[in-house]
């Protein structure tokens, strides 16, 4: 079995009005929703709600949804293998996701760095392909690269300043065995 692990809010799930149609769901793949945030959580929405397109809210996932973001961190862990997870544009959440990830499993900053630029520029390259359907405004190539490098910068001082697997386990309560299970993931 293949697993899906599907990063979106309860309110994104489904074929949105632009989305194209899609065939039946195989039977051989697993689909398993794990948000990793809560927009109906005023407070954080106050604090974070302008910046959920910007890496500066990730600490604030682990700050107010701890429990969410161990369900899905502990869910990609102990999944077999053949393993794809996403959100909406795959470079926000999925970038959380994939940064701690890459980040437990050894990879160097600057691949993670640029594995993060490539989801932004990559959503990017979509949105002016599909004018009008993104959620967010489309940037001009300018706009994109003063974007890119502010978030990439913010993003790398904090993994650079963040024990990620310490933070695992003290702050989301995943167990050691999960987070080493987690570490082992782009071993083939």
């Amino acid at each position: 079995m293949k697993t899906v692990v599907d990063l979106r809010n309860d309110d994104e799930i489904g074929r949105g009005v632009n989305d194209p149609p899609l065939g039946e769901t195989p039977s051989s793949l697993a689909t398993l929703h794990r948000p990793i945030e809560d927009q109906s959580n005023a407070e954080f929405m106050d604090q974070y709600g302008q910046l959920l397109a910007h890496p500066a809210y990730y600490p604030g996932n682990f700050e107010f949804f701890p429990d969410l973001l161990a369900d899905a961190i502990g869910t990609i862990a102990t999944a077999p293998t053949g393993l794809l997870f996403h959100c909406s544009a795959g470079k926000d959440r999925t970038g959380l996701i994939a940064a701690i990830l890459l980040m437990i499993n050894g990879v160097v900053l600057d691949e993670v760095l640029a594995d993060y630029e490539a989801g932004i520029r990559g959503y990017s390259e979509w949105q002016h392909q599909h004018p009008g359907q993104g959620r967010e405004r489309t940037l001009s190539d300018a706009e994109l690269n003063d974007a890119v490098a502010e978030r990439v910068q913010f993003l790398g001082t904090w993994l650079s300043e963040t024990d990620i697997p310490t933070v695992l386990v003290e702050e989301l309560s995943l167990e050691e065995e999960v987070v080493e299970s987690a570490s082992r993931l782009l071993e083939s």
